[in-house]
């Protein structure tokens, strides 16, 4: 326990790698949309939480072919935490940045899918832990949902972010 209190001290947070994407745009003149997209997975190492952004610095790193800076990854120690986590670093990110919109991009298999949109308030973190870090094992049994961060909550978005990519830059 006192590890895991340690290691939450020590790991940078979502807002402070916010301030850094912040204060680098503007020293490099460039811009970022303001949706921020915050994704679970899991690794060799185990589960994470990361969050990425699109940006107008084509060699700010990431995968500058579709603009898309990854700039913030933590390690979680149990499948059950990774959404709690999320939604901590989200909450605490949202209330410094409010002109900024928060995403969950979560990647189902077709079946954990359905059942994710259509039973997703009676099912328990740990079952949507399971489902998330399970991943679909083919492009054609994949559903990707997003989620966006509002008034404490994640509700299922009408839109994906960065749909008006060319607009809105912070």
């Amino acid at each position: 326990m006192i590890f895991k209190t340690i290691k939450r001290v020590i790991s940078p947070s979502l807002s402070s790698m916010i301030r850094t994407q912040i204060s680098s745009h503007k020293n490099s003149g460039y811009d970022f949309h303001p949706d921020i997209v915050c994704v679970i997975s899991k690794d060799y190492r185990g589960p994470y939480i990361s969050a990425c952004l699109k940006s107008t610095n084509p060699s700010a790193g990431g995968i500058s072919a579709s603009q898309q800076i990854w700039f913030f990854k933590r390690y979680i120690d149990s499948n059950e935490d990774v959404f709690n986590e999320l939604t901590i670093e989200v909450s605490k990110a949202q209330s410094i940045y409010q002109e900024l919109n928060f995403f969950r991009w979560i990647t189902l298999e077709k079946d954990d899918g359905k059942k994710y949109i259509t039973k997703r308030d009676s099912l328990s973190v740990t079952e949507k832990a399971n489902m998330v870090l399970r991943k679909a094992k083919a492009r054609e049994t994949t559903i990707y949902i997003f989620e966006r961060y509002s008034a404490g909550d994640w509700f299922i978005s009408d839109k994906p972010p960065w749909q008006e990519f060319s607009i809105g830059y912070y």
